[in-house]
């Protein structure tokens, strides 16, 4: 028992090295023109704070794209009127009548989204 505890810490603190090594090689590299276009979701010769976060959170491995694309749909979802913003009264909307005892998964269930995470 105690050789596999001291196996599994030894195998976590080398993935995470080179976890952290993988990271600092991709931070230490020059940006490309393919990382622009690849960062440019909407392909419009912009790239959005929103875009350029997924892009780098996306590429370090710290999130799954996925993760991040049901993140938007549930931020959506909360934007009850589709202003691009989450307000009280928003979250007013959402917690009223039979809407009262909702989960973030549920909403997020309800645009057929499926789990959040």
């Amino acid at each position: 028992m105690v050789i596999a505890e001291l196996f599994g810490r030894l195998v976590g603190v080398y993935l995470e090295r080179k976890t952290q090594e993988a990271e600092d090689e991709f931070l230490n590299r020059r940006m490309t023109l393919a990382d622009f276009d690849r960062m440019d979701m909407d392909h419009n010769n912009e790239v959005t704070y929103d875009e350029f976060i997924k892009f780098f959170l996306v590429t370090m491995g710290k999130v799954k794209e996925s993760d991040m694309d049901r993140l938007k749909a549930l931020y959506d979802s909360l934007d009850v009127n589709n202003d691009g913003t989450i307000q009280v009264d928003d979250l007013a909307l959402l917690t009223q009548g039979e809407n009262r005892n909702r989960t973030l998964g549920s909403i997020l269930d309800q645009k057929g989204s499926g789990e959040l995470l």
